[in-house]
């Protein structure tokens, strides 16, 4: 089979999802036209700056890294188009305060081999470790 054919047969099943029993094609262009955090089209693009990953401030001054729970701006606004939205994440840091992405480590070419540790604060008061922050299929083995 050609592409050309292909993508015929393609667009047109497509197109017959559309027109299946039961879908209402009103309903579809209702949710595609609802604001919220989904639609693109009503999200700031190119914004906020990244970090400098080069700056002497977003450098790993020690070799303990931990990894923890943070809140920080990714760009996302309310559906208003103005109010700033905070997202959970997980990040990289050091003295408790986590980044995303998580800073620079520079090491300098030496006989010396450099050792990172890695500090897990993703555990919770009761000592397990925290939710995902993403729903997980647990049904799945």
């Amino acid at each position: 089979m050609k592409r050309r054919d292909f993508m015929k047969t393609a667009g047109l099943a497509g197109a017959g999802f559309l027109l299946l029993p039961g879908i209402s094609r009103k309903g579809l262009k209702a949710a595609a036209l609802m604001p919220g955090l989904s639609d693109p089209a009503m999200q700031p693009k190119f914004v906020n700056y990244a970090p400098n990953a080069l700056d002497p401030g977003f450098k790993y001054a020690g070799s303990t890294i931990g990894v923890g729970p943070t809140k920080q701006m990714t760009g996302l606004v309310a559906p208003d188009g103005v109010t700033p939205l905070l997202t959970n994440l997980w990040g990289y840091g050091e003295g408790g305060v986590y980044t995303w992405p998580g800073k620079t480590i520079e090491v300098t070419r030496s006989a010396t081999p450099f050792q990172v540790t890695w500090k897990n604060q993703l555990i919770g008061r009761s000592g397990r470790p925290l939710k995902h922050l993403l729903p997980v299929d647990e049904s799945l083995h």
